[in-house]
């Protein structure tokens, strides 16, 4: 692992099990340089979540309509504060959304 040695353990256990993404915040940390050898690269969770919603956004968005349900919240309050770290993934979702 030749990737910063406090995050070596992330990249050592997806290359071990055999996971083909890490999902990170910290992408400089974890560049195809460090990970191409492992057959892993590294996505940043909005990215992820784009790229699932866009593939299952039924499966994808199950998660937060049972927050919605569960914390008595508001889809819109939880999407603005996922806003904050992941505005493509909102965008997409809000566009899919009914308006009323």
């Amino acid at each position: 692992m030749t990737n910063d040695d406090p995050d070596r353990h992330v990249l050592a256990v997806a290359a071990r099990c055999g996971a083909p993404i890490i999902v990170t915040f910290n992408l400089r940390h974890f560049g195809p340089m460090h990970l191409t050898k492992w057959g892993v690269r590294a996505l940043h969770p909005q990215a992820f979540l784009a790229d699932l919603y866009r593939q299952e956004p039924a499966i994808v968005m199950a998660k937060p309509e049972r927050q919605v349900t569960e914390r008595r919240r508001a889809l819109r309050d939880l999407l603005a504060i996922l806003r904050k770290t992941a505005p493509e993934f909102v965008r997409l979702v809000s566009h899919d959304l009914p308006h009323t």
